[in-house]
């Protein structure tokens, strides 16, 4: 085969190639949830350690930062997405006779100034976490 003929049929075949390779590139960004640029957060609420007296809360309270959620079960996943970050978690239930105010909590008293006869059991546990973007933190808490 004459160069010339060669050279043709090289420029062809690169011709016929070369759409094929571009369109077969990954053209999106490949992510492992539907929310890359936050994170989610599902909590875990352990009460294996508390006393046989103590009845489980029908719901309580998940914080993240700022941000509350109410609960029932054992794990939950957060209905709100983070940033990525460092945030405080924190996780209590509202018994009865017990206020929850911030990161306080009070025992109530009734109109005349006298205490709840009888108070619930307050549960409660903190930690820190780090959420990471285009991730789920799976985080136990061991309530106390």
């Amino acid at each position: 085969m004459n160069p010339s003929k060669l050279m043709q049929t090289m420029m062809l075949t690169g011709a016929l190639i070369l759409p094929i390779l571009v369109a077969s590139c990954v053209k999106d960004d490949l992510y492992r949830t539907s929310h890359p640029g936050t994170g989610a957060v599902v909590v875990t609420a352990d009460y294996s350690t508390r006393s046989s007296d103590s009845d489980l809360p029908d719901s309580y309270v998940i914080r993240v930062g700022e941000t509350n959620q109410t609960v029932t079960g054992t794990t939950n996943a957060f209905a709100t997405l983070f940033s990525p970050g460092d945030y405080t978690l924190l996780v209590y239930n509202c018994p009865m006779g017990i206020g929850v105010s911030g990161n306080t909590a009070t025992v109530e008293t009734l109109t005349d100034g006298t205490l709840h006869a009888s108070l619930g059991s307050l549960f409660s546990g903190s930690q820190q976490i780090t959420v990471a973007a285009d991730d789920t933190l799976r985080v136990t808490q061991y309530m106390r």
